[in-house]
């Protein structure tokens, strides 16, 4: 075993008795290499060993809990073509984008900032809008780019119906038909709060190209997921 000794002016040295009872002297820096050397072994073998990293202790040292957060709350969009009484074409999913002015209006829902707005906006996410841009989605999107007018029946957005698709799924499925203005190429949807005009959006969704003709519906359903 190792007898190791140091005065005040010394080097650092390690003493070491070999079997024949002859002491040999090491240069101390020799022998704290090697202990360094197998501290790190020790650590990368520690790190491909799978073992668990400690936990952080604060909110920022945790870099990704807002972003696992952010994906307990989306929704999706399936859509049917219905042409002559028949179901023609189906597309989808299509997973959503929920911008600012719907992530607004849930917050001050639960805030009740302005008293109104479960009931006034919330409440009321079920109109369907459908337009013929295909601009990338923006956060600070307030509707359909181009949103569909006089192609519309009736010139305003189908009212969808509001329903519950399992215990924590919010549905509303909503029809528009084309009763002018065909062919029409439908590229993006939008759940309004509003029958016509601006109002507030929840989600804007990019559905590439579908050309309906004049007479065609478009019946689309939206499910919200919260878990």
């Amino acid at each position: 075993m190792a007898k190791e000794s140091m005065k005040l002016g010394e080097g650092f040295s390690a003493q070491k008795i070999s079997s024949n009872g002859a002491p040999t002297t090491k240069p101390r820096h020799h022998v704290i290499g090697w202990g360094l050397i197998a501290a790190i072994v020790a650590a990368v073998a520690y790190f491909f060993s799978g073992s668990p990293a400690p936990v952080p202790q604060t909110m920022q040292e945790r870099p990704g809990l807002t972003e696992s957060l952010g994906h307990k709350l989306g929704g999706y969009l399936t859509i049917e073509q219905i042409r002559d009484g028949q179901v023609f074409r189906t597309f989808g999913p299509y997973r959503n984008t929920i911008v600012d002015e719907g992530e607004t209006a849930l917050r001050d829902c639960f805030n009740n900032n302005t008293g109104s707005a479960c009931t006034g906006t919330i409440s009321t996410l079920k109109f369907h809008g459908l337009g013929t841009s295909a601009t990338g989605i923006g956060e600070t999107d307030g509707g359909c780019l181009t949103e569909l007018t006089t192609q519309y029946t009736g010139d305003v957005r189908a009212t969808g119906t509001q329903t519950t698709n399992g215990v924590n799924i919010y549905r509303t499925v909503g029809t528009n038909t084309i009763d002018s203005g065909g062919p029409v190429s439908i590229q993006e949807f939008c759940l309004m709060n509003t029958a016509s005009g601006a109002g507030n959006m929840w989600t804007r969704i990019l559905t590439g190209t579908i050309t309906l003709q004049t007479n065609d519906a478009l019946q689309t359903t939206y499910d919200l997921t919260i878990e």
